[in-house]
């Protein structure tokens, strides 16, 4: 699962340039408001996107060994 979310992060990020590309997006004003779209939304998703807390019985476990 941790190699994931750099995978979804980076393919996100291509997606929103080739999108970009395609709709032939030229102006240096619109390409900031593409660059921010690319990185901004990872970025939030990185913050909320958390492992689970541990559960009671992986605590107990972990203390067993």
């Amino acid at each position: 699962m941790a190699n994931l979310k750099p995978l979804l992060f980076a393919a996100w990020v291509i997606a929103v340039c080739v999108a970009a590309i395609v709709i032939g997006v030229a102006s240096i004003p619109n390409w900031i408001v593409v660059a921010c779209t690319a990185i901004l939304p990872p970025l939030v998703v990185r913050h909320f996107w958390r492992a689970p807390e541990q559960t009671m019985s992986e605590s107990i476990h972990e203390a067993r060994q």
